[in-house]
């Protein structure tokens, strides 16, 4: 990797095939998975740890390019809540997926989805741009079957806003979901407000 000129135009418009070769190994015989060694590659190029590989049980596979496939269950992101004045601590759950799809050697780009205890499946995506890693990009989240506001910085720093559809589905300032040197699948969770016990929150349709 350390020959590839990662800056020329021309690596744009090569995928990942052309490096590896037509033919890629499946290891162990079984057609669509992945050679450990090219998962490996996959992983290291967008800088996923190994904490997160494992624990995410990830797998790889060919999915017009190539593909990576992670799990994470049963997350919880604790959050003090303060509606009665005892600083209680709450905690927003859920379940992650997460998809990383490589289909050019310039670009990977990222999808993941939140099933939360609260909230319907919220999802957002943005692009890993493996030459230039400082460059602002955008991003795009959904809540339910609606789309929601997304910006994000050149430090992977994402703020998402679904209050079209529900007042708290909001991120109170940006979180960074870069998965560059990330130990914790938490960090892929959207921190939402917890609602309050009986509260029922809109499930991704438009308000009237």
């Amino acid at each position: 990797m350390s020959v590839i000129q990662w800056n020329n135009p021309d690596m744009i418009t090569r995928s990942w095939t052309d490096l590896i070769g037509e033919n890629i190994d499946v290891g162990d015989g079984v057609s669509g998975i992945i050679s450990f060694g090219v998962c490996k590659l996959m992983s290291q190029v967008v800088k996923l740890t190994d904490e997160l590989v494992i624990g995410g049980s990830c797998t790889c596979d060919e999915n017009d390019g190539l593909a990576m496939s992670c799990e994470f269950f049963d997350l919880c992101i604790d959050q003090v809540v303060d509606v009665d004045g005892t600083g209680n601590n709450n905690a927003l759950c859920g379940s992650v997926s997460m998809n990383l799809t490589f289909k050019s050697l310039a670009q990977g780009d990222a999808n993941i989805c939140i099933a939360y205890s609260d909230y319907p499946e919220t999802c957002y995506s943005y692009p890993i741009l493996v030459a230039d890693q400082s460059t602002p990009r955008e991003c795009g989240a959904t809540y339910g079957e609606g789309n929601c506001r997304c910006t994000m910085d050149e430090n992977f720093c994402m703020s998402v806003d679904c209050t079209d559809f529900e007042p708290l589905a909001l991120t109170d300032k940006c979180q960074v979901v870069s998965l560059n040197g990330a130990l914790q699948p938490e960090r892929l969770m959207l921190e939402f407000k917890v609602p309050e016990q009986g509260t029922i929150v809109n499930d991704g349709s438009m308000t009237s």
